[in-house]
């Protein structure tokens, strides 16, 4: 397999961590801290899965 599909198969598969990470984020733990006026809730689910993301970067600019 050439370099070049293996930096897109990466990039693929950060690109799918990333956004899936922001739609879970917008449509589940959003409304439920506008609904409990509980930002608690939003710093838990961020400090959870901020590693997720922050290791998903070099997947997504892998140059």
């Amino acid at each position: 397999m050439h370099e070049l599909h293996l930096l897109l198969i990466f990039h693929l598969i950060g690109a799918t961590i990333w956004v899936g990470g922001h739609i879970i984020l917008s449509l589940v733990i959003l409304p439920q801290v506008w609904k409990e006026k509980s930002i608690e809730k939003l710093f838990s689910f961020e400090s959870k899965y901020e590693r997720i993301g922050l290791l998903d970067i070099p997947l997504n600019f892998p140059v």
